[in-house]
Parts: C-alpha cells; sequence; structure tokens
C-alpha cells in the first residue's frame, strides 16, 4: 500500500468541501469515516500515482453526491431523489462496486425515517464489491436497527474492497460508458 498515496487522497478528501457541505459535522463524520476505508482500500492496490488519482478522484465525487442525496433528500422531488440515485450508481459503478438497481430505486423511499447519520451506512452498505461475503448487513436489518435506537455510528460499515480488473475491463478509475 503506498501510505503516501492515501494520506494525499485523504488530505484532498477532507479539503473538499463538497463531500460535507449539505451535513453537520456528526453526518459528515460517518461519511467522511467511510471514505477513509475506501482510499485504504484503494491505495491496497498499488497503482501508479495516475491510476490511484483518477480512481481517488472517483471516490470524491462518489461522496460528493451522497453528500448531496443525504443532505438533501428530505427536500427533493421523488424525480431529483432517483436522479441523484442514477447518479450514485454510476459513480459506485465507475469504482467497480455491484450496485443493486432495484435496491438503490427503493432506498429513498425505504430511509425515508432514518436519520442522516443512520442513512448514510445504509446507502453505502448497497456497494458492494465481486470479493464480498453475503452476510454484510441489508438494508432492512439496518432500518430495523435504526427503529431499534441504535445510531448511525453503531451500525456495522461496509467495508469495501474494489475488485481489481482484469486485462480488458476498465480500472478503478476509468470511466465505464
Amino acid at each position: 500500500m503506498s501510505e503516501a498515496q492515501a494520506q494525499r487522497a485523504i488530505q484532498n478528501m477532507y479539503a473538499d468541501p463538497s463531500v460535507r457541505e449539505e451535513l453537520i459535522d456528526e453526518e459528515a463524520d460517518v461519511l467522511l469515516k467511510w471514505g477513509e476505508e475506501q482510499i485504504a482500500n484503494l491505495a491496497a492496490q498499488n497503482w501508479d500515482d495516475a491510476r490511484f488519482e483518477s480512481a481517488s478522484g472517483n471516490l470524491n465525487r462518489l461522496l460528493n453526491e451522497i453528500n448531496r442525496f443525504i443532505g438533501k433528500r428530505a427536500y427533493w422531488s421523488p424525480a431529483e431523489q432517483t436522479a441523484s440515485m442514477g447518479e450514485i450508481a454510476k459513480l459506485a459503478e465507475s469504482l467497480h462496486y455491484k450496485v443493486n438497481p432495484a435496491a438503490l430505486e427503493a432506498f429513498p423511499q425505504q430511509s425515508a425515517a432514518l436519520s442522516n447519520t443512520e442513512a448514510i451506512p445504509a446507502l453505502t452498505a448497497l456497494f458492494k464489491s465481486s470479493t464480498e461475503a453475503p452476510s454484510k448487513p441489508s438494508l432492512g436489518r439496518l432500518m430495523q436497527a435504526a427503529a431499534a435506537g441504535v445510531t448511525g455510528t453503531e451500525i456495522p460499515s461496509t467495508n469495501l474492497e474494489p475488485t481489481s480488473s482484469t486485462e480488458g475491463e476498465p480500472s478503478h478509475g476509468e470511466e465505464i460508458t
């Protein structure tokens, strides 16, 4: 793992107000902690700087869109929520996370009763890597935990490990078209 790459990406993430500007500090901390975990996973790939910078840039764009969706979801129309979820799916897929379109489509309505702090890990739990075990908490389990009074910081986080691309497939930093 390139410690220098990870440190640089973490500094860039924290310096970018777009990844937290719609959230209060407690909510932003949940999102930023998840972002740090994802940066560590990217750095573990031992990519050259250009490839790593591209992937970490895509991750920052994903964090920005999650920030926007979570912070504005209560005020957005269903069409705005759907458009944001589509952008989140596109960005997650650019990082090679598997995304269940039906789960993302249902997320705005299913998460309406969750606080922002609870909704962030519920949303990021929907992103799967191809090597991830199926025992990760489901949205239903996360919502049950929230209903039982479990706070967002107690809900298990999803540690995603982006898959390595095989020859001919786009890398983490490349756009999928």
